[in-house]
């Protein structure tokens, strides 16, 4: 065998080698994702499973980032105190929340101006700009000279 041979032989096992590499990747997401609904199972098996009137647990609430889902709950439901919002979380099928980390996630989306606290302990979404009524923004512009 001379080298030229040698090289193709070697390119055509880097490529089977990879798709092989694809192939359990692809497994291991899949995997990963039984893992995640296997847990969710046993943990409603524990006698946590939420009243029936509750949302749905989904999955896609377990994946969010714990600021994202603290977001979210606030956009869904309004104003909410730090444990209502941890009780929010809870009912969603999310673990490992606490009122202390939820109260670190708050007040990061507050510094970043996307929540606002109205009252003592209760906190609400901040709107985004462009949903400020017109009538606002013709108040807080400079008047055309």
């Amino acid at each position: 065998m001379d080298v030229s041979e040698a090289l193709k032989r070697t390119r055509e096992l880097l490529r089977e080698k990879d798709l092989h590499r694809q192939l359990l990747d692809d497994e291991i997401s899949q995997l990963s994702l039984e893992v995640l609904a296997l847990e969710q199972a046993a943990e409603r098996w524990d006698a946590r499973i939420p009243p029936r009137d509750s949302p749905p647990r989904s999955l896609t609430w377990v994946r969010l980032g714990r600021t994202e889902a603290v977001y979210k709950v606030l956009e869904e439901e309004g104003a909410l105190t730090n444990v209502q919002v941890f009780k929010a979380l809870e009912q969603r099928g999310r673990s490992g929340d606490t009122p202390k980390l939820i109260g670190a996630a708050l007040s990061y989306l507050k510094k970043m101006g996307r929540v606002d606290s109205p009252e003592r302990g209760v906190w609400e979404v901040i709107p985004p700009p462009e949903s400020i009524p017109i009538s606002m923004v013709a108040l807080t512009e400079e008047p055309m000279r």
